[in-house]
């Protein structure tokens, strides 16, 4: 297949396909929401998580602090939400209230949920890793929630409850609705 040479700085959105994730933390009474579109999974045993964070970003200073964080799976419909909590500073205003937001109730974490989001895996801080112009942070996976309508051992693409919004790099966003099988 013929190919031509595109931008260096493209390189991440080939291979950013991943769902949006709106990350909440809480330290120094300051509840946060970030809008991460670099996760990826690292390990099965224990499940550890990456997620790629800004340091410029208010939520950065506030996982490390609090040792904790929740990753909330963003569906389809949440762009409006997606693009609002990745575009403004928590440090000033409540992004919960003004992104219409209900904080759900972790188990073993500190930090609340989303509840409109149909996935949530609440995590314990692992490693801090400074890499360019982002930190990589590693969470273990403590508790982990999902709608069945949505997931059980698989996304649900089929069902529109499943369809997870993914990130392709900038403002720009797509869905995923069938889920393939070898035969």
């Amino acid at each position: 297949m013929p190919k031509k040479e595109i931008e260096l700085g493209y390189a991440t959105r080939l291979v950013n396909h991943s769902p949006v994730s709106l990350i909440t933390v809480a330290a120094k009474g300051q509840v946060d929401i970030v809008a991460v579109g670099w996760l990826t999974p690292l390990s099965v045993q224990p499940p550890l998580i990456g997620i790629a964070i800004s340091p410029r970003r208010y939520s950065h200073d506030l996982i490390r602090r609090a040792g904790e964080f929740v990753i909330n799976i963003a569906q389809a419909d949440m762009l409006k939400q997606v693009e609002y909590c990745g575009s403004i500073s928590g440090e000033a205003d409540d992004k919960f209230k003004a992104a219409g937001f209900t904080p759900g109730e972790p188990r073993r974490v500190s930090v609340p949920l989303i509840n409109e989001c149909f996935a949530a895996i609440e995590c314990g801080l692992v490693e801090v890793l400074p890499l360019g112009d982002h930190s990589f942070f590693v969470g273990q996976a403590l508790t982990v929630w999902a709608d069945p309508v949505a997931f059980e051992v698989y996304w649900k693409p089929e069902n529109e409850e499943g369809r997870t919004l993914n990130h392709f790099g900038g403002h720009s966003y797509g869905v995923i609705e069938k889920r393939l099988e070898p035969k």
